[in-house]
Parts: C-alpha cells; sequence; structure tokens
C-alpha cells in the first residue's frame, strides 16, 4: 500500500490528501493520526524548502510540490474523486433499499472500479448503456427513478460518459 500524497506550495502549506471518516484507520500510514480539529491546510511559514520537503517525505513516500493555482485544481479532482463519487454510493444504496436490497451487495463492483483506475484512466475503464448511448436500458433505468433531482442526476451523468467516451 502507498502512503498518501502530501503537498506544498510556494507558500509551505502542507496538504494532506486524505478523508476523514471517523474512526477510520488511514492505509499507508505508519503511525495513525489522532483527530485534529483544527483547520487544513497546515502553514509552515518561513521554513527553508529542504526542510519542509524533509519533513513531508518522512511520512509519505510522495511529495510533490504544486502552485497555489494547481493546489486548487487538485481539491476541485479530489471533490470529484472522492465526495460526488460517495454521494453516487448513497443514491445506490436508496436504490438498493427501496427494493428491499443490502447496499453490501454492490461492495465486490465497488472495489473491481476502484481497483480498475489504478491500472486503466478512468476514460478506459468505464463501461456500460452510457458509453454505448443504449437508450432502451438507460430509459428502462430511469423510470425506476422516483424524484425529478436523481432522474436528473442521472441524465447529466449519462449524456457526460457518451461525451467524454464517443472520442475514444
Amino acid at each position: 500500500s502507498t502512503s498518501p500524497a502530501l503537498f506544498f506550495a510556494e507558500s509551505y502549506i502542507f496538504i494532506i490528501l486524505f478523508v476523514s471518516s471517523g474512526q477510520r484507520t488511514i492505509s499507508g500510514w505508519p503511525v495513525q493520526p489522532e483527530p485534529v480539529h483544527a483547520p487544513l491546510p497546515y502553514t509552515l511559514g518561513t521554513l527553508p524548502v529542504d526542510t519542509v520537503h524533509a519533513l513531508a517525505s518522512s511520512v509519505s513516500t510522495r511529495v510533490v510540490n504544486l502552485s497555489s493555482e494547481r493546489r486548487r485544481r487538485l481539491h476541485l479532482a479530489a471533490v470529484f474523486a472522492c465526495n460526488l463519487t460517495n454521494h453516487c454510493y448513497r443514491l445506490a444504496e436508496r436504490v438498493m433499499s427501496s427494493a428491499g436490497l443490502d447496499f453490501s451487495l454492490l461492495q465486490p463492483l465497488i472495489d473491481e472500479t476502484a481497483r480498475k483506475v489504478t491500472s486503466l484512466s478512468p476514460r478506459d475503464a468505464q463501461t456500460g448503456p452510457m458509453v454505448r448511448n443504449d437508450h432502451t436500458v438507460m430509459d428502462r433505468q430511469m423510470a425506476l427513478i422516483d424524484d425529478n433531482l436523481t432522474r436528473e442526476i442521472y441524465r447529466l451523468m449519462a449524456e457526460s460518459i457518451y461525451r467524454d467516451s464517443s472520442g475514444r
């Protein structure tokens, strides 16, 4: 398991890229940090760059120097990769619950999807009716969605996936 990446920008701000979800351990960290009730990122002030790099390297095998603009882009990408993905899990959980099914039935699919993007690009890993633009399947699925907001999320995601994949 690789340790999470630590990044610092020209102002020497540590950004620890991980999800804090209660009592879960952080994979790849030699020591589990105590919960911190302080705002991230941590400002390191005017330490020399080699000191900052050495400190970051002591807790991570991957240290990247980012400008403030690239740091903002990293955060946006993390929101897509984590927060929005997690919301899709929540939508799936609601679908499963409405059918009297346990969300854990999806766990092997979720695990394999996450593993796939470690060896394939997300674009190449994308499959399903949205890639194929299979309206028969998509229309049947949309008919099962009972609220307008979730139906609109499905429609927009389907359109985005098809547009992205059609340029393969």
